[in-house]
């Protein structure tokens, strides 16, 4: 994810998947990006938080949320 301090974020799906960090990224390895306003929450997720359900992906940390819809 690139995070933005307004607007939206881009949320990045990479073909490589064996990499840590960004330390070897390359964005011609990038399958698919997605630009999305992010939502706060008043509480705090403490631990980054994943989760797929049928109709999106998830994402929670610290106040920021990001569902991105899956069709």
């Amino acid at each position: 994810m690139i995070p933005n301090e307004s607007g939206n974020w881009t949320i990045i799906f990479n073909k490589k998947n064996d990499g840590w960090g960004a330390y070897a990224y390359k964005e011609k390895d990038d399958a698919l990006r997605v630009d999305l306003a992010p939502k706060f929450a008043n509480d705090t997720q403490e631990i980054l938080e994943y989760n797929v359900t049928d109709a999106s992906i998830d994402f929670a940390w610290d106040k920021a949320r990001i569902s991105i819809p899956v069709e």
